[in-house]
């Protein structure tokens, strides 16, 4: 990071960016172990939701031999998957997002921070959208682990899956949240308070990553 960066972002954490002071953490501490951390058993079934590069799972891979699943809708990305995980029995790749319903939606096209809520971007493509519900009755097994980075789509996903009668398909949830989405604050706290009655908040860097542990019966 150059200094002119540091400096703009001590200034944001310094007037009450929580992402900032979240990023500030994150960066001085080397937290991004954090997001490797996790208990999992072989053959679980993860999936990585906004895989971009698949950096997220190649790192899994090394520590936990399971059934691993990249949701990646933009093609370039995608394609970059398709090479790097040639040969990859225990990752399957899906060239469509997942979220609150079923169609077509446009997605800015903006490298990691292509989004289908936000635009980042005047290009814009038409990918196929998949409701998580759906999703999760037609996989007829628990996903243990749930990786959201989705650029603001993930309120949208959580807010289907959280209040549905297929919540019990999922398993633990390594999230980022974004800001830049309509009420982003006040439906993270009404998605928090739903999580609760079924998982433990573990850790969290506010609107940058936070783990959720699912109760044990």
């Amino acid at each position: 990071m150059k200094n002119a960066d540091r400096l703009r972002l001590l200034f944001r954490a310094i007037t009450g960016d929580d992402n900032a002071r979240s990023l500030l953490r994150w960066r001085l501490l080397r937290l991004d172990r954090l997001l490797f951390e996790h208990h999992l058993q072989r053959d679980d079934l993860v999936y990585d939701v906004g895989g971009y590069r698949g950096d997220w799972t190649c790192g899994m891979l090394g520590k936990y031999p399971c059934e691993y699943h990249i949701f990646e809708p933009h093609p370039e990305a995608f394609r970059q998957l398709s090479g790097r995980f040639a040969g990859h029995d225990d990752v399957s790749l899906h060239e469509f997002a997942i979220g609150g319903a079923n169609g077509f939606v446009s997605l800015s096209s903006a490298a990691e921070g292509s989004s289908i809520v936000s635009r980042r971007s005047d290009d814009s493509i038409q990918v196929r959208l998949v409701d998580v519900c759906q999703h999760l009755s037609n996989q007829g097994r628990q996903v243990a682990l749930m990786k959201l980075n989705i650029e603001g789509a993930e309120f949208e996903l959580l807010e289907k899956l959280l209040w549905s009668d297929v919540l019990d398909n999922s398993g633990d949830f390594l999230i980022q949240f974004h800001l830049g989405t309509t009420d982003a604050r006040s439906r993270y706290r009404k998605i928090a308070d739903k999580l609760r009655e079924t998982h433990r908040c573990l850790w969290r860097y506010p609107f940058l990553w936070e783990l959720w542990r699912r109760n044990v019966p």
